[in-house]
């Protein structure tokens, strides 16, 4: 082979280079030459292609892309490739780190189609934001998974497992499948309460989450690898209003059937404590009861932190004389609904007083006293009334 070629006698490294095909999304090795295309392995004669299939990879200047190379058994001229490993782009694929390790052994060629096993994972999606996330839990052990055939009317049983996976094996190529979770055929019965639109799991109520809630510009498919594919649909006549993901196969397995549920809801609480009276523009303390974060809302005043169930509000000028509603608000995690509660605050118009200007008179001469207020009041002789306030009036004698 000589020291300026790769294992097999294709180009050296030189103008033009051999890249098999004119179409370079079919090939990985990005040119060939000195340790530019390596094989290992066996070499697997192809009856229905008359070729050699020879595991190969790209050593040198997108290490770690590889797959295998197809070979003219004549001449051992490469005629082409198919990519098992390795990111295709515009400049060529991109280093995936395997360095110079080849990693395929051999291929084993069968008469009929590859057996086809689909499905995958149900996990509990806790940010409700329809991804798996790291440390996120799968659903709890044994939630039944129906798989619905469309074209023959078939029925085939599984439960997802302590690692939140389920499989259906050896199922038919090119056939329209209805995954149907949450329900157990074989006994009719089933985790999923289509009037509810929830599943019951060890007592807890679930829903689910935002289906196919990712986008990515990593592949075509990229978007269904970890998001939740379900969504309420009905199957045939059989089942309405159940969790499915329609599915039809190709002739290749697939493990991107994924569902994703939203976690039990805890109602929450909200209590905005009693009614209060005040006179004036008076801060008011005021203090909410509940089991998480929320606001406090309402009037035309200020609330030194409207965020704090313990708080002050100070009402308007506006307010005085008026009845005010507070509103607390406790928030909600979906699929919750936030909790309210309302109290008043009643706010009394300051009482005022002018007992009028002080007067001189002679001896015990009538006096006439005219004094001014907003309310009812007492003279000084029978004390006074609450929440008023009084003026003095002052009188002086001479002798005269």
């Amino acid at each position: 082979m000589g020291g300026e070629t790769s294992t097999v006698n294709w180009s050296a490294q030189i103008s033009p280079f051999n890249t098999a095909g004119d179409n370079a999304t079919y090939r990985f090795f990005k040119y060939v030459g000195r340790e530019g295309a390596m094989s290992s392995g066996t070499l697997t004669y192809v009856p229905s292609t008359g070729k050699l299939m020879m595991p190969s990879m790209d050593n040198v200047f997108n290490n770690g892309t590889s797959g295998y190379a197809y070979l003219d058994p004549l001449t051992g001229n490469r005629t082409g490739d198919t990519r098992l490993f390795g990111d295709f782009t515009a400049n060529g694929f991109s280093n995936v780190n395997f360095l110079k390790a080849n990693n395929w052994g051999g291929a084993e060629v069968i008469c009929s189609l590859p057996p086809i096993q689909i499905g995958n994972y149900v996990w509990i999606d806790s940010d409700l934001d329809g991804v798996q996330d790291p440390c996120e839990d799968v659903v709890p052990d044994g939630l039944p998974v129906s798989l619905y055939n469309n074209d023959t009317g078939m029925w085939e049983d599984v439960t997802t497992t302590l690692n939140g996976t389920y499989y259906f094996n050896d199922v038919d190529p090119n056939t329209n499948y209805s995954i149907v979770f949450g329900y157990d055929h074989t006994n009719g019965i089933g985790s999923w309460n289509p009037t509810t639109m929830e599943f019951t799991i060890n007592s807890a109520a679930y829903e689910l989450t935002t289906p196919n809630a990712t986008t990515s510009t990593n592949g075509p498919d990229a978007n269904d690898l970890n998001d939740s594919d379900a969504t309420i649909g009905n199957v045939a006549s059989v089942l309405t209003g159940y969790p499915v993901i329609a599915y039809t196969t190709g002739t290749e397995t697939n493990h991107t059937l994924d569902l994703g549920l939203a976690p039990p809801c805890v109602p929450p609480t909200a209590n905005a404590g009693g009614d209060q009276t005040v006179c004036g523009v008076t801060a008011v303390n005021i203090t909410a009861t509940a089991n998480a974060a929320g606001t406090w809302s309402g009037g035309a005043g200020t609330f030194a932190d409207a965020t704090m169930a313990s708080t002050t509000y100070t009402p308007d000028a506006s307010e005085v004389g008026t009845t005010v509603t507070l509103t607390w608000t406790t928030v909600a995690v979906a699929p919750c609904v936030d909790a309210i509660d309302m109290m008043n605050i009643t706010i009394n118009t300051p009482a005022t007083a002018n007992a009028g200007a002080d007067q001189t008179v002679c001896g015990n001469a009538p006096v006439s006293i005219a004094a001014t207020a907003n309310g009812a009041g007492m003279d000084g002789r029978h004390g006074h009334v609450c929440q008023c306030q009084y003026g003095q009036h002052d009188l002086h004698a001479y002798d005269g």
